[in-house]
């Protein structure tokens, strides 16, 4: 199904080694999940779109593995002191 194309096709690099996803979905789950989300949006008129979005990317993430042994505690930020204004700006423009 997509999800696991998508999974197998993702990695992360870190420190120069290469960290590949793999998806454990089936397309029945997947079905399911579609239909569910589908019920939920239709009788909800919409309202129910965000549940559907969270539903979707909680099934994702349950459902992603990542093969390696992988140390989280290395990651930092690349940039250490971000220097967009953009926000300032705005605040200045208007009047804040």
């Amino acid at each position: 199904n997509m999800f696991n194309y998508m999974a197998d096709h993702t990695y992360l690099e870190h420190e120069g080694n290469e960290y590949y996803f793999h998806g454990g979905s089936t397309a029945e789950q997947v079905f399911r999940l579609s239909i569910g989300n589908m019920l939920i949006v239709m009788f909800t008129l919409g309202i129910g779109t965000p549940w559907a979005i969270v539903r979707t990317i909680k099934y994702q993430m349950r459902n992603m593995m990542l093969h390696g042994a992988f140390d989280p505690t290395g990651i930092e930020q690349t940039e250490p002191a971000y220097t967009d204004a953009t926000g300032d700006m705005l605040g200045d423009a208007l009047g804040f």
